[in-house]
C-alpha cells in the first residue's frame, strides 16, 4: 500500500496543469532578462552560446562574460536540482518539488528587491540558474520528458506523436500532442505577458512570477491529496 501511494505521489508533478503553470514561468523569465537586461537570455542557452560565438568572432571580448556566465550559473542549478532529486531524507518526491517552488519564490523575491539596483548579470544569472533547477525538477510529463524553460524539445516530441497519431493511427499519441503543443503555446503566452509587465511594471514584473509558482503549488498541494 506504501509503495502505490508513494507512485502516485511521484506522479503529482508530472501533471499537464503543472506542466502549464510552469512553462508560463518558463517563457516570462525568458522575456524579462532579454527585455531588462542586454538582450541575454535566462533560460535558452543555445541562444547564448551562438551569441557568445559570435562575439568571439567579432573580437568583441568584452560582451563574452555577458554570455559565458549565464551558462554556467545554468549548469549549477542542473547540479543542485540532481543532487534535490537524490537526497534521501526527504522521501516524498512531491514534498521536494515544492521545497524547489519555495526556494524559487524566495530567490525571485531577492531578484524584485535588488535587480533595479545591482549589474544585470547578476539578474540574469540568478535566473538561470532558476531556469536550470525548474528544467532539472520538472522534466517529465506524464512520463515522458518534457521542457517547461524551452520549446525546442517539446516541438521535437510534438511533432513525434503527431506523425503517430497520423500514420500509424494511434489515438493516444493524439492526446500527447495536444499536451505538448498546450505547453508550447503557454510558454509563448508567458514570455508575451512578460514582455508586456515587463515594459510597464520594468524590475518590479518579476512578482509577477510568484503568481505561477503559487498556482503550481495549490495544484501539486490539491492533488497529493
Amino acid at each position: 500500500m506504501n509503495k502505490k501511494k508513494q507512485t502516485i505521489s511521484a506522479d503529482i508533478h508530472e501533471s499537464l496543469y503543472v506542466a502549464l503553470v510552469l512553462a508560463l514561468l518558463g517563457g516570462f523569465l525568458d522575456s524579462y532578462t532579454f527585455i531588462l537586461k542586454n538582450g541575454v537570455f535566462a533560460n535558452a542557452q543555445t541562444g547564448n552560446l551562438v551569441l557568445l560565438s559570435i562575439s568571439l568572432f567579432n573580437g568583441e571580448y568584452g560582451r563574452v562574460r555577458q554570455y559565458l556566465l549565464p551558462i554556467l550559473f545554468f549548469s549549477f542549478g542542473i547540479l543542485l536540482s540532481e543532487y534535490v532529486k537524490s537526497v534521501s531524507f526527504i522521501a516524498s518526491q512531491t514534498k521536494k518539488v515544492k521545497i524547489v517552488l519555495l526556494f524559487k519564490a524566495l530567490v525571485l523575491i531577492v531578484i524584485g528587491l535588488t535587480s533595479a539596483h545591482t549589474h544585470p548579470l547578476f539578474t540574469t544569472c540568478t535566473v538561470s540558474f532558476l531556469a536550470a533547477v525548474q528544467v532539472g525538477t520538472f522534466n517529465k510529463l506524464e512520463g515522458s520528458a518534457v521542457a517547461t524553460t524551452m520549446i525546442t524539445g517539446n516541438l521535437k516530441t510534438a511533432m513525434q506523436y503527431l506523425y503517430s497519431f497520423l500514420y500509424k493511427k494511434d489515438a493516444s499519441a493524439g492526446r500527447r500532442f495536444i499536451q505538448y503543443i498546450s505547453v508550447i503555446v503557454f510558454f509563448g503566452i508567458g514570455a508575451g505577458t512578460g514582455a508586456f509587465l515587463t515594459r510597464t511594471f520594468a524590475d518590479n514584473s518579476i512578482y509577477f512570477c510568484l503568481v505561477f509558482i503559487s498556482t503550481a503549488y495549490i495544484l501539486l498541494s490539491l492533488r497529493s491529496r
